[in-house]
């Protein structure tokens, strides 16, 4: 590694450390109502941690230990459009808004808004099969055996 690479990966390093601790959608949550984690090709990994209730998202937070520069833009892209939001509203972010909206996302790094967002999708997967199954439980619960 010669100077200037090193000198950009320190900078890099300072960048990423600064904006994610003014970053309030960055962390994990101990319960969370939903979970999920992919690891992508690239080598990074996302998190996100959902708080649900009434199927409005009421708390949500995006991690990642291995990602780099662009993966947490994306991460704090998605955290931020779809807070508050009805679950089914929040499923239309997709990699192409993160991409053309988010001006710091480098080209190279556009593949972290596909793990970002493939990632909060599984998470409100994972919300709606519990769901799902809880509906039907109590429905079969319901039934009265002659």
């Amino acid at each position: 590694m010669n100077k200037n690479e090193n000198e950009n990966e320190a900078l890099n390093h300072f960048l990423q450390t600064q904006l994610l601790e003014q970053d309030e959608y960055f962390g994990r949550m101990s319960d969370p109502t939903s979970a999920s984690r992919i690891q992508g090709p690239c080598g990074d990994d996302m998190e996100f941690y959902l708080v649900i209730k009434d199927d409005v998202l009421e708390e949500v937070k995006y991690f990642t230990e291995t990602g780099c520069f662009n993966t947490i833009i994306a991460g704090r892209s998605v955290a931020r459009r779809v807070i508050g939001k009805n679950i089914y509203e929040a499923l239309s972010v997709n990699p192409a808004i993160i991409i053309k909206e988010e001006k710091e996302l480098a080209t190279e790094g556009q593949h972290c808004a596909i793990l970002a967002t493939t990632t909060f999708y599984r998470a409100v997967a994972f919300y709606l099969l519990d769901k799902s199954r809880e509906d039907l439980s109590g429905r079969i619960s319901e039934i009265q055996w002659i």
